[in-house]
């Protein structure tokens, strides 16, 4: 995640880390009940957000760009549609891709799989 990040908000979060590994701490003291679930609680807060995330782009991204809506014109465009028609670097049409050019749902759904995975056990 933090390669997609501006620049001073991942420098920000790499200092953070060489202060404190919020993480490790929580491996090493497993024992404490009360800071293992505050702990996987954000982690599964932040899953939780990364569902949602995946509905919306599903419901306003993918689903219009798959159904051209009939009350657009022929000289205006549908932009959810467009982007999945352009060329991408020799990509096939049809594939719709976020804005750093990754695959758009592929991408959603590791990123939330790694936060998931994020979780002490």
């Amino acid at each position: 995640m933090r390669a997609h990040m501006p620049g001073p908000h991942a420098a920000f979060l790499e200092e953070v880390g060489e202060i404190a590994a919020i993480r490790n701490y929580v491996e090493e003291n497993k024992s404490n009940t009360e800071l293992l679930n505050a702990f996987n609680g954000a982690v599964n807060a932040l899953k939780c957000f990364r569902d949602k995330h995946i509905q919306l782009v599903t419901r306003y991204i993918v689903i219009p760009s798959r159904s051209p809506d009939p009350k657009y014109q022929k000289n205006t465009m549908n932009i959810a549609v467009a982007s999945s028609q352009l060329p991408m670097n020799g990509v096939t049409k049809g594939e719709l891709h976020g804005t750093g050019g990754t695959k758009l749902i592929p991408f959603l759904t590791k990123t939330r799989d790694e936060t998931r995975d994020a979780a002490v056990v």
